[in-house]
């Protein structure tokens, strides 16, 4: 089995370095909206990261849909017309962005109706949205974007969503507080409760055993919740540091050392004390005394291509020295380090290129803004 903890931790990156620049505080935590978890977000290659000034930067060529901040070449690009942002969330093809006020600013392709709170095909620049006010949080994934506004009511748009609740109020008995979307939607109340709706595909995770169910049920979960990774698979974190895991877990992406599904919500074997789990089918934890692990599918690859080297259980990673946080989803992962700057993990060409990368050989390649 391919290792995907050969981390060359004797690159030397002080050449790297622009002088004059300021370091940007990864942990710096916004106040009044609840926000932190928003201050970065990966999408397609790039990286895009709220300032403390309030602007947006993105690390990373980025893609068409998101281009026109900054021709392909430039690696570090603050984005124009975003001031004012306390959090950012970027899906396959679209962005959303909060301000201070609580508006959200989108921009992107709504092809498959992730901005479906507004009519044009694609949105070239980011453009607020006073329809969108208002907001206690939100969250974009691949073709969805969904957000709590303060009146305690949630929306969603996106693909395959049907008409009759696309954009419609879905309302809670419980305070919620935290919202998380893929093509399954989850929304955390104040008490680390969670209901999940939408569609779970092959393996349903509603009592009613419907893949697809529009009403928000109450899941069953024994711990006080505080985030939610999905997909494939979903996976819980809890307050004191536990997971829990359900659903598929093709090429081990749920790290339980298996690969068949998980059918009921059940606790992961070797995960504790874990602080955040961010990715898809490469997944990577933070603990809460700072150390990285990673598991899952380690080919960056369509999956036809995909047939061997699954991390089927939870490993130690060694990113860049100084390394206090990360962002990652299905294709790209990067590390925030304590002087500010950005590692984007680069795997080798494989022999299969451009087939599939293997992270079985890998550099860093670091940003300074």
């Amino acid at each position: 089995m391919k290792r995907m903890t050969r981390l060359l931790g004797t690159l030397v990156a002080a050449s790297l370095l622009l002088s004059g620049c300021a370091a940007i505080e990864a942990d710096t935590q916004y106040q009044g909206l609840g926000l932190e978890r928003h201050k970065g977000s990966v999408g397609s290659g790039a990286l895009y990261m709220v300032q403390d000034d309030g602007t947006v930067v993105r690390y990373g060529g980025g893609t068409y849909y998101l281009s026109y901040a900054g021709k392909g070449g430039e690696e570090v690009f603050q984005l124009p017309g975003l001031e004012n942002i306390v959090g950012i969330e970027v899906g396959a093809s679209h962005a959303l962005a909060q301000d201070r006020e609580g508006c959200i600013w989108a921009w992107g392709s709504n092809k498959y109706n992730p901005l479906g709170f507004q009519v044009e095909k694609r949105v070239e620049k980011p453009k607020r949205f006073e329809s969108v006010c208002n907001i206690k949080d939100f969250d974009a994934e691949s073709y969805y974007s969904m957000a709590l506004f303060e009146n305690n009511t949630v929306k969603v748009w996106g693909r395959e969503i049907p008409d009759e609740v696309q954009g419609i109020p879905f309302e809670f008995g419980d305070k919620i507080k935290k919202v998380f979307v893929g093509s399954l939607f989850f929304a955390i109340s104040e008490d680390g409760d969670v209901y999940a709706w939408g569609s779970s595909g092959q393996y349903p995770i509603f009592s009613s055993g419907r893949r697809e169910q529009w009403t928000p049920e109450l899941l069953d979960i024994p711990c006080s919740v505080k985030s939610v990774d999905y997909p494939p698979g979903a996976v819980f974190v809890c307050d004191n540091g536990d997971v829990y895991v359900f659903g598929d877990n093709g090429a081990g992406a749920l790290g339980n050392g298996e690969l068949t599904p998980v059918r009921q919500i059940k606790k992961h074997p070797y995960l504790e004390d874990i602080e955040k789990i961010e990715g898809g089918s490469i997944r990577i934890a933070k603990t809460t005394s700072g150390k990285f692990l990673g598991w899952g599918d380690q080919i960056i690859a369509p999956i036809e291509a995909s047939n061997q080297g699954y991390i089927l259980k939870p490993e130690l990673l060694y990113p860049p020295q100084g390394a206090i946080d990360f962002f990652s989803n299905t294709h790209s992962i990067f590390f925030i380090l304590k002087d500010g700057r950005v590692a984007e993990l680069i795997p080798e060409e494989h022999w299969f290129w451009p087939y599939k990368y293997m992270l079985e050989d890998y550099h860093f390649k670091f940003y300074t803004h």
